[in-house]
């Protein structure tokens, strides 16, 4: 937010002209709205100021030639175009600056994410000092009681609703312009608060005024002299702010700021604080005592090592490379030469600028001021401060980056407070907010030949995620979509643009170019590598990859509970035994996911806000990238295209399907964690062959997929092959008992096993496998079907056409036609002709929409408003939900006995969940016609 740059921007007039805007960040953020409900963004307001280049006039003649300018109306658009008149070309640079303030963050509303745009565009008087980089506002008035600070008064409360105002004296005119956009208070509604009498000050002498705390006491003197009293600023005028964009215009020809340095200041006018006192005035925007306005001379945000762009801003020499900021002062609106600046590292947030010499301030050569971090200003106003880095980026090896490697940061943050040297013992820095922010890359480890899987997925998918609006054109998380050759085109083409081009991907231009360069370097290959065939993965690996799969089965909860909350108590009850049935397996899936990783070594968490889950949107790692995942409450479309999803098996049998066809016939390594060596031995040595057979080059799109082809064979790989590496703990009192424990390589094997079957299960033609007694028992997609079809799934009458000889003499088409037979839907989740036939002809499993709870779809904490009661609901709900996945980190990580805490707070969050479901968020509502509050599953306290 504090960084936000505008890039490909192109302004312009209807009818007149148009220029690119040249990048710059937005400046000079704060909090405008004072009242309640504008906290964030709502309230917060900030400016842009930079140049229109390459202005073309949309009037101009194919000849060349101008009409005199005699001829020429003096209208506003003619007055930018020729600013010198009649002799002068077109202008090519025009100045802008505008104001962003109201964003809107409620999603419920129309215009979300829409905000207001107020601004000028005026003509580059000087294009001389235009390109040395400073602002056509050359002075400024500074808010929020820093002048005030500076020469030693209170700061007052009241000054703090006033933030700094850019200004210029036009001397040839004798005009003060002043720019308010940004500068005073607004009610949550935009419209300016009435705060009084607003008044334009010219101080010739400063001990003409007489201060005392804070205040201006001799306010009468000073405001019946003409020649300090410029006028009062007209702000509560109607539509002040929209008609006049905050621009105050004030004529100044009876006094000569020329002849003197003057000081300008606005103050507000105050009651006198008793009868025979004088009025006394509030100083809310004050220019600094010696006229100095420092800045940034040019963009103030770096990324290193630099992306592709249209104008080189680094040099490189072997192994550095070196940059400089312009940064810009002027004393009373005339450059400044010898102005003394401090440079310093902000380690206020230490987390994101370690390690602290990743950069290295070089000496100010141009003045011969050799002390780091101290630069000088030169004849011009300008100092040039220098950085210097390692070429290649940040060595993000260092264990300290852990916490930000998992923000998904490609680097680290380095930001520079850039000050003046202060004078005396004041510890007022000046000014206050002046920074420049460093985006510092890692460098990239990785080497050819790239893959889907380690190297482009992982980008990939953080920008689907970050980017849901390109669904509907292309998913960024799905390999066979990625290497379509229309779409790879277009990453092609938007990947290799500047990054000054509107089109440059991605739009946030926080891709380093090492990563850049590595997905342009795959997708321009013939061979676009899903995974490496003979690649041994390394246990750290399978270890992340077990913590994805703990993260993808807590994903499917919130949904699955959402709809087993919204069914009313007493109705459906065969659904809702499903539902609840379908959760507590999903919770053992937890649970032996969590014993793998105990069991070799690694540490399962929970506890983690950034792991949780966000509603609607994408399953972790790639599962069903297609597929977006809702709350919502229980109806069949919900069942039939969310959770069926979810759960749908693997279409391609041979990809893993054999691999349990050897599991199959033994089962009894998920009830005895004592195995026999020799058939654990053949069960591992089978296992291996099997995955070495069918895994090869496959896109892991489903839940059994993601088992197979990132953790089961992986382990049997770096078990078999590892020299060594992955061992099992045989001390289990970490492991939570149920369903099993995991001792060794096929006990893990067989939770794999049982995660799988339960389910999408184990083969598309079987849905049923066996439990651990050996029962037929159905996967979770085949009893989602039931609900979906109504009925339970039996196997069929045996027809000729399902026996292998049938199939050896019937095509696809005469399979479909013997389904169509069948009075009944008969089940076929791939479309495939299988042996045996199954059809849902069993016990009715009615559901009736009606017997359902109204709740609100993809609740979020963000659409109850703050203090309501369905707020409130939900908090209390999120805090406990909070709690149980702590209490369940902890039960995962030595405390099997925490289970009875656990237990207890889910089973205290159902009670909270039903009565919530029955709340209607309107105090008013009808709980039956809804929308009620419904639960969010989000991390309490929330974290920013």
């Amino acid at each position: 937010m504090y960084t936000s740059q505008l890039w490909g921007l192109v302004v312009g007039v209807e009818g007149a002209f148009q220029g690119k805007f040249k990048v710059n960040t937005v400046m000079d953020i704060w909090q405008r709205c004072k009242e309640e409900g504008c906290p964030g963004d709502p309230g917060s307001s900030g400016y842009w100021s930079s140049v229109l280049e390459s202005v073309t006039w949309l009037d101009q003649k194919d000849d060349g030639e101008k009409d005199t300018w005699d001829n020429i109306v003096l209208t506003f658009v003619d007055q930018l175009k020729y600013p010198h008149g009649d002799s002068s070309p077109a202008a090519e640079t025009l100045y802008i600056k505008f104001t962003v303030d109201m964003m809107n963050e409620d999603p419920r509303t129309r215009n979300f994410a829409h905000g207001r745009v107020i601004g000028s565009i005026s003509t580059v008087g000087d294009v001389e000092t235009q390109k040395l980089g400073f602002p056509e506002f050359n002075r400024m008035l500074w808010g929020q009681g820093l002048i005030t600070a500076l020469n030693g008064q209170p700061t007052l409360p009241q000054m703090m609703d006033y933030y700094h105002a850019p200004f210029y004296i036009d001397e040839k005119n004798y005009k003060f312009v002043v720019d308010l956009s940004n500068s005073l208070p607004t009610h949550l509604n935009g419209s300016l608060v009435d705060r009084g009498n607003l008044l334009l000050l010219l101080i010739y002498r400063r001990d003409s005024l007489k201060w005392e705390n804070g205040m201006i006491k001799n306010c009468d003197d000073i405001l019946h002299n003409p020649e300090i009293n410029v006028g009062t600023i007209g702000y509560t005028a109607d539509e002040w702010l929209r008609q006049d964009a905050g621009i105050v215009i004030m004529d100044i020809a009876g006094q000569d700021p020329k002849e003197h340095n003057v000081v300008v200041m606005v103050v507000k006018e105050e009651a006198p604080p008793c009868q025979q006192c004088q009025k006394q005035c509030l100083p809310v925007l004050v220019e600094h005592h010696k006229g100095l306005y420092i800045g940034a001379a040019e963009d103030r945000v770096f990324r290193i090592p630099e992306p592709n762009t249209e104008s080189k801003r680094t040099g490189e020499d072997d192994d550095k490379v070196s940059w400089t900021l312009k940064i810009f002062a002027t004393q009373f609106g005339k450059p400044a030469k010898n102005t003394k600046l401090n440079v310093k590292l902000n380690t206020d947030r230490n987390d994101i600028c370690i390690p602290t010499d990743a950069i290295t301030l070089g000496p100010d050569y141009e003045s011969f001021h050799t002390s780091p971090g101290q630069f000088i200003t030169n004849y011009q106003g300008l100092a040039s401060i220098t950085f210097t880095t390692n070429r290649e980026g940040l060595d993000c090896s260092n264990p300290d980056l852990e916490t930000r490697r998992g923000y998904q940061v490609d680097g680290q943050l380095y930001v520079y407070d850039i000050t003046v040297q202060p004078k005396g013992d004041t510890d007022v820095a000046f000014p206050q907010n002046l920074k420049t922010t460093i985006h510092l890359y890692c460098k990239h480890e990785s080497k050819p030949p790239y893959t889907w899987v380690d190297d482009i997925y992982p980008i990939c998918q953080q920008y689907d995620n970050l980017y849901p609006v390109m669904k509907p054109l292309f998913n960024l998380a799905s390999y066979r979509e990625v290497v379509r050759d229309s779409t790879r085109k277009q990453l092609l083409h938007s990947l290799q643009l500047p990054i000054e081009d509107p089109n440059h991907m991605p739009v946030t231009r926080d891709l380093s170019p090492a990563k850049k360069d590595m997905l342009v370097h795959w997708l321009k290959q013939h061979d676009r590598k899903y995974s490496l065939e003979d690649q041994a993965t390394r246990l750290a690996e399978l270890k992340e990859n077990l913590q994805l799969a703990l993260r993808l089965e807590l994903a499917t909860i919130p949904p699955y509970l959402s709809a087993y909350f919204s069914i009313k108590d007493g109705f459906n009850t065969k659904v809702a035994s499903l539902l609840k049935d379908i959760v507590v397996q999903e919770m053992y899936h937890m649970a032996l996911v969590a014993n793998i990783l105990n069991a070799i070594g690694g540490t399962p968490v929970l506890n983690d806000p950034d792991l949780l889950p966000t509603y609607p949107g994408p399953l972790p790692g790639g599962c069903r990238p297609e597929l977006n995942i809702q709350l919502a409450k229980c109806s069949l479309h919900q069942i039939h295209d969310v959770f069926m999803a979810i759960e749908k098996p693997e279409c391609l049998v041979n990809a893993y399907s054999h691999i349990f066809d050897i599991l199959d016939d033994d089962v009894s390594y998920m009830s005895n964690s004592r195995s026999d060596d020799s058939r654990c031995l053949l069960l591992e040595t089978n296992v291996e062959k099997k995955c070495k057979d069918d895994v090869k080059n496959y896109d892991p799109d489903t839940i059994g997929a993601i088992y197979i082809h990132r953790i089961l064979c992986p382990m049997i790989d770096l078990y078999a092959n590892g020299s060594g590496s992955l061992t099992f703990d045989k001390d289990t009192t970490k492991q939570y008992p149920a369903p099993f424990k995991v001792t060794d390589v096929c006990t893990a094997i067989m939770a794999v096993h049982q995660i799988t079957d339960q389910g999408e299960g184990g083969h598309p033609c079987d849905p049923f496998y066996k439990g651990p007694g050996g029962e037929d028992e159905l996967s979770h997609y085949y009893k989602f079907a039931e609900i979906a079809h109504g009925k339970a799934l039996v196997t069929a009458q045996c027809h000729n056409a399902y026996t292998e000889q049938g199939q050896n003499g019937h095509s696809g088409e005469q399979c479909r036609h013997v389904h169509e037979k069948s009075k009944h839907d008969s089940f076929t989740p791939c479309g495939i002709c299988c042996d045996t036939k199954y059809e849902f002809a069993g016990a009715p499993i009615p559901f009736y929409e009606n017997a359902v709870w109204p709740t609100l779809p993809n609740p979020s904490s963000s659409k109850y408003p703050p203090g309501s009661r369905a707020r409130k609901m939900s908090d209390r709900f999120n805090e406990k939900y909070t709690s149980l996945l702590i209490c369940l980190h902890d039960m995962f990580n030595g405390n099997p006995r925490n289970m009875k805490k656990c237990f207890g707070l889910m089973s205290s969050l159902t009670v909270d969940a039903k009565k919530m479901v029955q709340t209607p968020i309107d105090p008013d509502g009808d709980p039956n016609i809804g929308p009620n509050v419904a639960p969010t599953f989000e991390w309490y306290p929330p974290v920013n």
